[in-house]
């Protein structure tokens, strides 16, 4: 266990935009899409409701199969990871394979498994942020392009009513909110950080879950950010959730209140373009 897939019009700005007459709706920018995975449900009533609209997350029912699938055919003296799993938990297996099953898990096929320490290190370097990940996380919370255009805020700003720009409001819009962005840019900076330096130190510490084969069904964890790898027969997540980091979900709520009071003040600001 994301997003940006980002947080939008929490109470604050209903309240504004009820004042205004305002329906405004909020998209999640691209680089927060992919930056958190899931949300912690135990989040805070507001900063829920907003998670949940601005992540995006809606279930797809996946298409009916014609057929089932041909059954994988396993060479004799191979395992399936049926059969391994089955070994590897003992008394705990009836109760993992169902919840594998009910994950839509594979578990007749051939499987066999590296020893961890052979492999480790490859995990740790796949699980482990590169510098660009790090920085397009802090964009991801950030949630503001490089450059203002009137495209981005007639996509972002969805109004029941048109506004209308001219070419100087975009400058003086920028101007509007530059104080909250040079807040909200480091705090985004800061909070990126802590999440690369929590990463590192869950993983030094062996705070992360690992299996063979898979970790569907293992943990029902969600998060503000989450990653699960695999291969060489194992399988690694590791799910950062707010109770476990107060530092981080304390910033991240931080970040998210100075962003609806820039949302606020982007609405009050086209308001004032209506009609004329």
């Amino acid at each position: 266990m994301k997003t940006g897939r980002e947080f939008w019009m929490g109470v604050a700005v209903a309240a504004v935009l009820g004042g205004l007459g305002l329906m405004l709706t909020r998209r999640m920018s691209e680089p927060e899409r992919a930056s958190a995975v899931v949300r912690e449900a135990a989040a805070p009533q507001h900063e829920l409701l907003a998670a949940v609209s601005e992540l995006g997350y809606a279930r797809v029912p996946s298409p009916p199969s014609e057929a089932p699938p041909p059954a994988v055919e396993v060479p004799p003296g191979v395992d399936t990871a049926r059969a391994y799993l089955a070994r590897h938990y003992g008394a705990r297996w009836p109760e993992i394979e169902k919840a594998m099953e009910a994950s839509r898990a594979k578990l007749d096929v051939p499987f066999v498994c590296s020893e961890w320490n052979d492999v480790a290190f490859e995990f740790e370097q796949a699980m482990r942020l590169k510098p660009e990940e790090v920085s397009e996380l802090a964009r991801g919370k950030f949630a503001w392009p490089d450059e203002l255009s009137e495209a981005w805020l007639r996509t972002e700003y969805q109004t029941g009513r048109p506004y209308q720009l001219r070419p100087d409001d975009l400058p003086l819009i920028e101007d509007a909110v530059a104080a909250l962005n040079d807040e909200i840019r480091a705090k985004a900076v800061q909070w990126a950080e802590l999440v690369d330096y929590i990463i590192q130190n869950r993983w030094a510490t062996g705070d992360y879950l690992r299996a063979p084969y898979t970790t569907l069904g293992l943990s029902k964890d969600v998060g503000f950010w989450s990653k699960s790898t695999g291969g060489h027969g194992w399988a690694v997540t590791l799910t950062l959730r707010r109770e476990d980091h107060p530092d981080a979900a304390t910033l991240e709520s931080e970040i998210y209140a100075l962003r609806r009071r820039r949302d606020e003040t982007v609405v009050r600001y086209l308001h004032r373009t209506i009609g004329r």
